[in-house]
């Protein structure tokens, strides 16, 4: 496998980032809890919602082995050449859009994704039902099975039988985090 760079996994096409997915190694909870990885939207039209660069945050839920939470933290829509800043900022980023996290192989998912890990908006009962950020399932898998710090993921649209790509993320492990919900959060 090819050994990339964040910069140059934002520059490839859906053909090659596709082919990187279905290649790809499986991450699991554990490598993933306690970080917040800084990411980016490959599609071109994540530049003109504001939605390109981002934070994607993972904690775990005391007790659960089998699975984990997660949530995303908007940052500055400067370039990509300049650091992933936090709205509103770095002490107190906001924390929105959560979503569960499953292992690799758990059943209900793509099969051609089947060694990914899947992160399931639609599990977090605080989105409001309308908001189609509900509807979406991200597959995470590493392009480079050495290197744990580097995710390609592929982002899909669910809704029961209606299922269609979006388009692809790329994450990097950016700091740690020691984010702790409410108890009121914890499902």
């Amino acid at each position: 496998m090819a050994k990339y760079t964040f910069d140059e996994l934002t520059e490839l096409d859906n053909k090659r980032l596709g082919e990187l997915v279905r290649a790809g190694g499986t991450p699991t909870i554990a490598e993933v809890v306690g970080y917040d990885f800084r990411g980016y939207n490959v599609p071109p039209v994540t530049r003109l919602i504001g939605t390109r660069k981002f934070k994607k945050g993972f904690y775990a839920q005391p007790g659960a082995d089998d699975y984990a939470w997660g949530y995303n933290v908007p940052v500055a829509q400067n370039d990509k050449t300049e650091p992933w800043l936090a709205e509103p900022n770095e002490e107190n980023p906001r924390r929105y859009y959560f979503y569960k996290v499953f292992p690799a192989g758990t059943p209900g998912y793509l099969k051609e994704c089947a060694h990914a890990l899947i992160i399931d908006y639609s599990k977090w009962s605080g989105t409001f039902f309308l908001n189609p950020v509900r509807f979406t399932v991200d597959y995470l898998v590493y392009p480079d099975p050495e290197n744990h710090d580097l995710i390609v993921g592929r982002s899909d649209f669910v809704k029961g039988p209606i299922n269609f790509f979006m388009g692809h993320l790329i994450l990097e492990r950016h700091n740690r985090n020691n984010y702790e919900p409410p108890q009121s959060a914890m499902r």
